[in-house]
């Protein structure tokens, strides 16, 4: 790994007291990183400590160089682009929509895969239902053995 010069834009102190409060972990630990380096330990050290590759702690330490603490924060088009999309969110709608049945995630999962070529989680189409607004309605449990009239009527208030 090329070693650059680090630039002090913050103490040591100041690092250590953005390390308590940050909440993103991520970010936590770039800080770290720079504290630890700061305090002169080995960068490959660090990497082994922190469990990323040498290459991403001298792109976390570049931008750092350049950008100062703004460049340890995620950037908005920074990370994968999702994979359902919001026209893909829209098709499953439209195939709720359309009354076949009940469909569950599964069979989305599944009809996804078969129409779109696109492989996916079902717990990620319940996170794009649910920020696209959509809720679901689950059936109730009924007691297989229990008494039909007794139910209706405790229901009348009989």
């Amino acid at each position: 790994m090329k070693a650059i010069a680090l630039l002090e834009h913050v103490t040591e102190s100041e690092l250590a007291e953005k390390i308590r409060h940050e909440k993103d972990a991520s970010v936590r630990d770039k800080y770290r990183a720079i504290l630890w380096i700061y305090q002169g330990e080995s960068r490959v050290e660090i990497a082994k400590r922190l469990g990323i590759g040498n290459n991403t702690l001298y792109r976390w330490v570049k931008r750092y160089n350049t950008s100062g603490e703004s460049g340890l924060h995620r950037q908005p088009g920074q990370g994968r682009n999702p994979i359902l999309t919001p026209d893909k969110v829209e098709k499953i709608k439209d195939w709720v929509s359309e009354g076949e049945g009940v469909w569950t995630l599964k069979r989305m999962m599944l009809k996804l895969e078969e129409s779109e070529g696109i492989c996916v989680t079902q717990q990620a189409i319940w996170y794009a239902l649910q920020d696209s607004g959509w809720s679901w309605k689950t059936g109730r449990p009924t007691n297989p053995k229990g008494d039909k009239d007794a139910q209706e009527a405790f229901k009348k208030g009989g």
